[in-house]
């Protein structure tokens, strides 16, 4: 109930900005949850979330992020270097979603294909949602997990033990031990 009339909430919504597609569905999601009263925010680089065609000038607060060119986020579904230095950008991403998280105080948060920000908000302690079924992978996409990351958090999810899913992996004993993948702040 963070200082709001009763009923009305705040979603504070992130996503790769420079791509239309994730942004056209995180605007779509937006104008659904204002219709039904609640306020919404939009976090992201003016990319696409400043396009007329996507969304109206004004139309949401708009909280400006940085995030790399789509083409260097792209580059390594094409086999190519981003050269991306994956953990800064994470941890970057992580901090700055954090700070948008402690500054607008959401209700909930959500996220397409910025996946750093459902990190955020679960350390900020703020319920959270996502628009892409890939949340294991970095904040841009292109940081996939360990083999023994993939089994300690995907494992118990489908009611498998990790140690076990881990080593059909092929992966090295006792790697799946559940542990932070993040250090604390």
């Amino acid at each position: 109930s963070r200082d709001r009339p009763s009923g009305v909430g705040h979603l504070l919504c992130f996503c790769l900005s420079s791509s239309l597609a994730h942004a056209g569905r995180v605007v779509g999601v937006a104008r659904a949850v204002a219709a039904e009263g609640h306020r919404v925010t939009l976090m992201g680089a003016p990319g696409m979330l400043g396009e007329p065609s996507v969304m109206d000038p004004g139309e949401f607060t708009l909280g400006l992020l940085p995030e790399p060119p789509l083409h260097r986020v792209l580059a390594p579904a094409r086999g190519q270097d981003a050269g991306l230095d994956e953990v800064a950008l994470f941890r970057q991403a992580l901090r700055d979603e954090r700070d948008a998280i402690q500054r607008y105080q959401p209700d909930a948060v959500l996220f397409d294909n910025r996946r750093s920000a459902g990190v955020a908000a679960e350390l900020e302690g703020v319920p959270s949602f996502s628009l892409t079924n890939a949340s294991l992978l970095g904040p841009y996409c292109a940081m996939a997990p360990t083999v023994a990351q993939f089994a300690a958090i995907v494992a118990p999810t489908v009611g498998l033990d990790p140690e076990a899913t881990l080593a059909r992996l092929g992966g090295p004993a006792g790697a799946a031990r559940t542990r932070p993948l993040l250090p604390a702040p």
